[in-house]
């Protein structure tokens, strides 16, 4: 799982940057404006802390609900595959291209918990397998193997949304940060690498991602399982 979380964290907005139109970032500024359609657990600032300090998102608290709660919810459009680069076991992934979070659209991706053994079964098993930009080889399950991946507990959810992002509106969302981080991505152009912030929440298990064009990527984990999101970043600012 954790070069799964290194990629999505070091790649993803270098890979997603030109897939989203950023929409007026006062929609989201502003929330008397949408006050009438922000239901709760629709949102992805809407994070609920239970009391054994685990966290609830979109309606799933993470490390307790499964894919097959992810599917109730969303459907059978949820696309279940298996991440992994050359010579690792990889991690068990579910995406839902795009979806509506009250009037925010986003792509979402699911990672999900299965041992070495399921995870090489399914990749044997796997009726496409797709080499991405990333460097991360994607294998799509068969339908045999969807019901058995539907068990596996989701550890951790990573949100892109559709909306612009900044430093403004993260504070009002989700409050000042426990930590700041600077990395660089490669530029999706070939260009020079682009300059990323980070802003960490490790109360709340959350660390988002954000570059100065407003993209911006939201991943949540339980709050202890938190130096997963952290760890990459490290090594990413030492290696820069």
């Amino acid at each position: 799982m954790k070069s799964t979380f290194a990629w999505v964290a070091g790649l993803v907005l270098a890979v997603f940057a030109l897939a989203f139109a950023p929409v007026l970032w006062h929609m989201l500024a502003d929330p008397a404006a949408v006050a009438p359609v922000e239901a709760p657990q629709t949102l992805p600032w809407q994070i609920d802390r239970l009391d054994d300090g685990a966290t609830r998102v979109l309606g799933l608290t993470l490390g307790r609900s499964t894919l097959a709660d992810v599917q109730r919810h969303w459907g059978d459009e949820l696309m279940l595959a298996v991440l992994a680069r050359d010579g690792e076991i990889g991690a068990l992934e579910a995406f839902v291209d795009s979806t509506q979070l009250g009037f925010v659209s986003a792509k979402l991706v699911f990672t999900a918990q299965l041992d070495a053994a399921a995870l090489k079964d399914l990749q044997q098993h796997a009726v496409k397998s797709q080499l991405q930009p990333s460097g991360v080889r994607r294998y799509t399950l068969a339908a045999v193997d969807r019901t058995r991946a539907l068990q596996a507990v989701v550890t951790g959810l990573t949100v892109l949304p559709s909306v612009h992002v900044d430093a403004a509106l993260l504070t009002q969302r989700f409050g000042a940060p426990g930590e700041q981080l600077q990395t660089r991505v490669p530029d999706p152009d070939g260009g020079a690498p682009q300059a990323q912030s980070n802003w960490l929440y490790p109360a709340l298990g959350l660390a988002v991602a954000f570059d100065a064009q407003g993209h911006a990527v939201l991943q949540y984990v339980a709050p202890k399982d938190f130096g997963q999101l952290r760890e990459p970043l490290l090594k990413s600012q030492a290696g820069s």
